[in-house]
């Protein structure tokens, strides 16, 4: 059975508010930071797509935030990917303290891709498309 791709992070103090918590945005950069990680995993990154010469914006993202983290907590964020039926990708996120396994945010990323003339594919090209179904098979949702 596939697990989920799981990255460790530590809250920063700059990333705590006047409350002491992490403020709300810092989760679309901790999504982006496993993503990140993830994709590297499969040549997947924004350089190997740039050489491509294609490009993945961020379409639409979400982020429901439960708990607070706090200055210096260990969170774990783990990725899951939703099965590719077009030119994009969404993947899911499961922001968890490592302490205690308290489930502080979930949340979803979806990427289009775009060509180098700024158009909006429908189909992506054969190796992408392979290295994208490899990616939502190795960590399914």
């Amino acid at each position: 059975m596939s697990a989920p791709f799981t990255t460790e992070l530590r809250v920063r103090l700059n990333e705590t508010d006047e409350f002491g918590v992490v403020w709300h945005g810092h989760y679309v950069t901790y999504f982006e930071v496993a993503r990140t990680e993830m994709a590297r995993a499969f040549s997947l990154t924004a350089k190997d797509l740039l050489a491509l010469k294609l490009f993945p914006p961020v379409v639409d993202y979400a982020v429901q935030c439960r708990l607070p983290a706090k200055n210096d907590d260990v969170l774990l964020v783990a990725c899951t990917v939703d099965p590719v039926e077009s030119a994009s990708l969404t993947i899911r996120y499961r922001v968890t303290r490592k302490a205690d396994g308290a489930l502080l945010a979930t949340g979803h990323t979806r990427q289009a891709m775009v060509n180098e003339k700024g158009f909006l594919m429908y189909q992506l090209p054969p190796d992408l498309e392979a290295r994208i179904k490899a990616l939502a098979a190795a960590h399914p949702t």
